[in-house]
């Protein structure tokens, strides 16, 4: 069911009717009525009010979750004080034909007197015993009390319900959705293996620099990353020269070249079994000039994740 600001508005009506009749009937007795109407409504004017003054910022999601529980609880609140409250109601009060009076709990002395002569009398025999006058029957001090403690029940039921009422009607009238957050990006095996680094060689060399080595060892964590990440990936170190010399000797210098890598790689920890070489001599190259800066482009390692 959607609930829309006109739903929410019919809601509003039925529970101004509500507050109508629904406090009047239950309120404590031996008050004039219009007291006990006067007080449902101020309490339900207050809730109101406070209710708008809370929803006038916007109202985040969380903001709005918390509200909904806190209505919840509140009906939980409201639905258990009514019990006691209408459960006091019955257990304070007696009915008389002049009207509800409420009883105490402590006997007068004339009423204990009375009750040594009829025992069997119950509160409103008492009560027509003494020409339906409680102060007659029970103290003072236990009429007071009883008097205070179903006014206080009853003022604290009617905030409880005025306010939940008021809040439900709020949060239906403006609801707030969840916002949609994209999920978080996760690393493809491809932007991890994009990561590494090539390594590069003098002019018929295999031996390393201290530049590869820094390189290499920055290529050991990644791979150590990769390995973690992806369990079934593995590592072809693929050995490259520039176009001078015969095939022959370049693919045999590119194995070289791509053993010594492996070898180092192990050193640095990564595991022997997840990495295999390769040697394409001068059959691959990645520039295709002729001048020293494109032939040390060519004279190099490459590093390929395979899934």
């Amino acid at each position: 069911m959607i609930w829309s600001v006109s739903s929410a508005a019919q809601a509003g009506v039925a529970v101004l009717s509500l507050f109508g009749g629904f406090p009047k009937k239950i309120a404590p007795p031996e008050v004039l009525a219009k007291f006990w109407t006067g007080l449902a409504s101020l309490i339900a004017t207050i809730a109101f009010l406070v209710v708008k003054l809370l929803a006038t910022g916007n109202w985040d999601y969380p903001t709005f979750k918390l509200f909904e529980w806190i209505d919840f609880v509140l009906f939980a609140l409201c639905a258990i004080l009514g019990f006691l409250y209408i459960s006091a109601l019955r257990s304070k009060t007696a009915e008389y034909p002049s009207g509800v009076k409420i009883v105490g709990t402590d006997l007068s002395d004339a009423a204990k007197a009375h009750l040594q002569k009829h025992p069997d009398a119950d509160r409103l025999q008492l009560l027509q015993a003494f020409g339906g006058h409680p102060e007659i029957v029970w103290t003072s001090d236990s009429l007071t009390k009883a008097k205070l403690t179903l006014a206080a029940e009853y003022a604290v039921f009617i905030a409880l319900l005025a306010f939940s009422f008021n809040l439900a009607i709020e949060l239906l009238a403006h609801p707030v959705t969840k916002p949609v957050v994209d999920p978080p990006h996760q690393a493809t095996l491809v932007d991890e293996s994009s990561k590494l680094r090539n390594v590069h060689f003098d002019l018929n060399k295999s031996s390393l620099s201290e530049d590869a080595r820094e390189k290499l060892s920055e290529n050991a964590v990644i791979l150590d990353s990769i390995f973690k990440k992806f369990p079934s990936s593995t590592l072809t170190v693929e050995g490259h020269c520039d176009d001078q010399g015969d095939d022959a000797r370049n693919l045999a210098l590119g194995y070289e070249r791509a053993e010594v890598v492996r070898k180092t790689l192990v050193t640095l920890g990564i595991q022997v079994s997840k990495i295999s070489v390769a040697s394409f001599g001068k059959g691959a190259p990645v520039c295709t000039g002729v001048d020293d800066a494109c032939r040390r482009k060519n004279r190099r390692v490459r590093l390929r994740i395979v899934q």
